[in-house]
């Protein structure tokens, strides 16, 4: 194995700015992937609140549409229409 030839200057500079820039290269990857990281938690956090949301409201809509069954089905003008006992589920 031969050694490197640091006698060119251009050599030894271009090696001299790759080791300049090497920490800020690896400062840059780990920021990006601690980012994307970061972004893929909120993510994750922001779909559940919005799932649970979306849930809360179903559940609402489906009480209200039960009540409201409820309710027409104590008319007079309903049970007219039915000659049995009308049974809600």
């Amino acid at each position: 194995m031969t050694p490197i030839n640091l006698s060119s200057i251009r050599k030894n500079l271009a090696l001299r700015v790759m080791l300049a820039v090497l920490p800020a290269l690896v400062i840059l990857f780990y920021t990006g992937v601690e980012q994307r990281r970061q972004s893929i938690e909120n993510a994750r956090r922001d779909l559940l609140l919005l799932t649970h949301a979306m849930a809360e409201i179903q559940q609402d809509n489906t009480r209200a549409t039960r009540q409201t069954h409820s309710t027409l089905s104590l008319l007079p003008e309903i049970q007219g229409l039915f000659p049995g006992p009308l049974v809600l589920r």
